[in-house]
């Protein structure tokens, strides 16, 4: 998602864009952040956007099939495993009247499984899978069985970008003009918090 500092903006608000770049660039960074920190909390409840995903594998499924297929098994698997840390804005400053700010994934990887799980795919249920099923399902003390019949693994589209850029939209000027007047007052000590220091690239939304 990306939102652009001019966008909505009041004429006086406009006016004291113009007038006080440090801090509109401030206000937007921290825009920027926030709308970050919402998306990777939409991801950590999976629901973003109040739109939930399909269900995943139950972690103790997950963790037997870990240790069928490698030897080890981790404690926890979060919704959508590392693509929550993969989302990251940044800061784009082409004037005064042309900074911006987009939220999105950051690296290549993320970019794939990103548009792997908002679109859905499939994979095909190999011999070698079927018997990692089968194996996992004896760990877990159960009798099931992948059929016979079963001939791919699907996993449904978990929309994430677009139903958190949809919430949040209507919230940005408000967002942006609050913190834009917050670091008016307060002077420019208090304009960088931590999620600041480090600059990212993001490569698409």
């Amino acid at each position: 998602m990306k939102f652009v500092l001019i966008d909505e903006a009041s004429p006086l608000l406009q006016m004291m864009i113009d007038k006080f770049p440090d801090a509109s660039r401030g206000a937007l960074k921290s825009t920027g952040y926030w709308a970050m920190r919402k998306i990777q909390g939409g991801i950590q409840s999976q629901a973003p956007g109040g739109e939930p995903y399909a269900e995943f594998f139950p972690q103790k499924l997950r963790q037997a099939l870990d240790r069928v297929l490698r030897g080890r098994g981790k404690s926890n698997y979060p919704p959508m495993g590392r693509l929550q840390r993969a989302v990251k804005y940044q800061f784009l400053n082409s004037g005064a009247r042309g900074m911006s700010v987009v939220v999105g994934w950051t690296s290549a990887s993320a970019v794939r499984l990103g548009g792997m799980q908002q679109e859905g795919f499939s994979r095909p249920m190999t011999d070698s899978m079927r018997r990692a099923f089968d194996a996992a399902f004896q760990k877990l003390g159960l009798k099931t069985r992948i059929k016979a019949t079963t001939t791919e693994i699907k996993t449904p589209s978990r929309k994430t970008i677009p139903p958190m850029a949809t919430q949040l939209s209507p919230q940005i000027t408000d967002q942006f003009e609050t913190t834009f007047k917050k670091y008016l007052l307060s002077g420019p000590e208090s304009r960088s918090p931590s999620g600041h220091k480090r600059q990212y690239k993001v490569l698409t939304l």
